[in-house]
């Protein structure tokens, strides 16, 4: 606890004389006018780029839909085979 309590005071008065930092009167009004002086700039995209987009999003989408039909059906085309080769109550 000693320990703790030392280095608290060797922090503060490594601080203790040191000058508080002085700021200029103007400096806030300086800011905001930057601030509303800067345009803020709109980027247009064109409506061919925003189609293309659309285009290879639904695109994608089409071809993993196919991928997930396709080994739907096939799971099921599975099951229905495993059921029918154990076929153990056959009267042969």
């Amino acid at each position: 606890m000693e320990d703790s309590n030392n280095w608290i005071d060797e922090a503060f008065r490594s601080v203790q004389h040191q000058k508080q930092p002085r700021l200029n009167a103007d400096l806030f009004l300086k800011i905001e006018q930057r601030i509303n002086n800067e345009s803020t700039k709109v980027l247009l995209m064109p409506i061919w780029k925003v189609a293309v987009a659309s285009a290879v999003i639904l695109a994608i989408n089409l071809v993993i839909l196919k991928d997930v039909i396709h080994i739907k059906q096939n799971r099921v085309v599975k099951e229905y085979q495993l059921g029918t080769n154990y076929n153990f109550y056959a009267n042969e």
